[in-house]
This record gives structure tokens, sequence and C-alpha cells, in this order.
């Protein structure tokens, strides 16, 4: 056995060699430059958990997050530009297998919906002990869906009362409610198109299929019938 091999394996015995293999790599998406650095030591400094990268907006998380293969992302929903949904369905198309946590300040109902529509598995608020936020970094990553209390008992109460989507709801693509959640934003055509990464041609197309599946004749109707907990505004493309 030569020297170079008897070295590995010895490197390979080591608990900080373990403790690496080991830890849980987490990516941060968080505009907040304070609380995403704190959040980003905090990991670092904890046995068990590897702070893989941080990134200010969805867009950086985007191009970046996929190559870096993290097991855990943690992503604000307040981003500035792409919005934090938006970032979590666009990252859960790119890899799957990703685990996604919210951890934001807002707790109404319709985004927790519209985060777990969009792939996240957990949502937890920030004002969450330090502590506590690894806790529910850990669950998730052993396929739990941790939630902060208020909120899991807030979406029990919605579901209760959810009335069951009907078929045309269901007809829709992952690509269509996509593009209604953007609209719901306020974005024109030319915005959702540079969001998704398609042309403005395509926009419209994907707007006529909207229409013919939902049986309407306008952004503001599909708007409305998509989200009916919310009322729909008109805007121009």
């Amino acid at each position: 056995m030569n020297r170079r091999v008897r070295r590995l394996l010895r490197e390979c015995r080591s608990p900080a060699f373990w403790q690496i293999i080991m830890s849980i790599k987490v990516s941060i998406v968080e505009d907040d430059t304070p609380f995403r650095e704190a959040l980003a030591t905090v990991l670092k400094g904890s046995h068990g958990f590897e702070c893989l990268s941080s990134h200010a907006t969805g867009e950086e998380a985007i191009r970046l997050i996929p190559a870096l293969q993290p097991d855990v992302a943690l992503v604000d929903l307040g981003l500035p530009g792409l919005s934090g949904i938006e970032c979590i369905w666009q990252i859960k198309t790119l890899v799957p297998e990703l685990a996604i946590m919210v951890l934001t300040k807002f707790e109404d109902t319709e985004r927790i919906f519209d985060s777990i529509k969009a792939g996240a598995s957990g949502y937890i608020l920030k004002r969450t002990a330090m502590g506590e936020i690894l806790k529910a970094v850990e669950e998730l990553h052993h396929g739990g869906s941790p939630m902060t209390p208020h909120i899991a008992r807030k979406l029990l109460d919605c579901f209760r009362e959810l009335p069951e989507a009907n078929e045309e709801i269901k007809n829709l693509t992952e690509r269509e409610q996509a593009i209604l959640r953007l609209s719901r934003e306020g974005l024109r055509y030319k915005e959702i198109a540079a969001a998704l990464g398609i042309t403005t041609d395509t926009v419209r197309t994907h707007f006529r299929n909207i229409y013919k599946k939902l049986h309407v004749h306008s952004r503001a109707e599909a708007l409305a019938q998509y989200f009916p907990a919310r009322q729909a505004t008109t805007d121009n493309p």
C-alpha cells in the first residue's frame, strides 16, 4: 500500500471528513443582506450543515443552483425582480429532486398555497428561532414538510373550505399556470416572456390556450376563475 493510499484512508477515518460528506448542503435565496449573512453564518457554524451558496435574487439562483446541486434551498418570497414563487417553480422544473423550504415574513394563505403549488415542501416564518430553522431544514432533508405551527393551522383551515378544482383548471399545464401567476402580479406580455425565457408570441399563444381551456375571453376572466378568492383586475398587454 503506497503512501498516498494510506493518507486517503486516514482522511476517510477522520470525523471532519465524514462531517463534510454527510452535511446537509443548503443554498439560500434571500435579498435581505443582514438576514442572509446571519443565516449563512449559522449554517456554516452548525454541525451537520453546509452553506453551499447564497443568492440575492431569484434570477441568480435559477442560473447557479442547478449546477451546485444543494440538498435544500431556502427561498424568500419577497424577492426583487422575479418573485419567490416563480423562482421556486423554475428551480423545481430544473432540479425536481431539490427540497425547497419557504423562509419568509409573509403568512397569507394565498402565498402559502401558491408556494406549495410551485414546489415548496416547507413554509417557515423568519421570526422563527435559528435553532428551529435548522431543525426544519433537517426535517425537510429527511422527507418531512416542516411548517410554522400557525401556518399549518391556517393551511388546514383553508383545506376544509377549499372547493374541488374544476376540470378546466386541472387541464392547465404547469407553464400556463406559471403565466397566470405572473399575470396576477401585474406583469405584461414582454415581462412574462423575459421571466420565463420565452418569446412574446409564445406568451400570447399560451394565453389563447388558457382562454380556450377555461372558456373565457379575457385575462381578467381567466384570473378570476383561476384565483377565485381574489378579485382580478385588468391590464393591457
